[in-house]
């Protein structure tokens, strides 16, 4: 359950660039070059390491865990379990929870979540009211504006951003296939409408 951010915690300032870390948290939970800077904070049990940065009025905490060259800053808050390394970015009010994950070259951003069992990688960017969660899988260059259809339960999970089908860790590049193209023709029409995903009927009509 997400709880609020601004119950007070005794904290300090941290050595790695003076940010707030929370006295509960030890400093072996911020270590190597990684930098907590501005009114960044980080608190409960989260882990920043490696060449990471949390700056801004970003908040990290939970179990959460930045590592590797990865960003948050601006607005965003990164907790549960959640982790986003590698070259990683998570800014502007976006949210990562559950235990999502994000990596890679990705970027989350604007009003965005990713949570649940989610994956975000590679250069995929989950941006304006875009929610991506489940065990949804997006990746190869894709762009969320707007929360993508995932479609499980059918062998690999089957998730439809606003500009690619994802099928399980794959990207097909044909898309004649019958099934797909009826996929597709019904991810267009719904997120036209602003409906995160099909409704009974649709799934009846595959």
């Amino acid at each position: 359950m997400m709880r609020s951010i601004q119950e007070p915690v005794e904290g300090h300032r941290h050595s790695n660039g003076g940010g707030w870390v929370a006295d509960t948290a030890k400093d072996v939970q911020v270590y190597d070059s990684a930098r907590i800077e501005g009114e960044a904070r980080v608190f409960d049990n989260a882990v920043v390491h490696g060449n990471a940065k949390v700056y801004d009025n970003a908040h990290v905490y939970g179990h959460a865990e930045i590592y590797g060259e990865a960003r948050v800053f601006d607005n965003a808050r990164v907790f549960d379990n959640a982790w986003v390394y590698g070259n990683a970015r998570v800014h502007g009010y976006a949210r990562v929870r559950g235990n999502a994950r994000v990596y890679g070259e990705a970027q989350v951003r604007g009003d965005a979540m990713v949570h649940d069992n989610a994956r975000v990688y590679e250069n995929a960017e989950v941006s304006g009211i875009a929610q991506v969660y489940g065990d949804a899988r997006v990746f190869d260059g894709s762009k969320c504006f707007k929360t993508p259809i995932v479609i499980s339960g059918v062998g690999d999970i089957i998730t439809i951003t606003d500009n690619l089908i994802h099928v399980g860790g794959e990207t097909p590049k044909d898309l004649e296939n019958n099934l797909f193209q009826t996929i597709w023709s019904l991810a267009q029409k719904h997120q036209e409408v602003g409906n995160p995903t099909p409704s009974k009927s649709a799934w009846e009509r595959l």
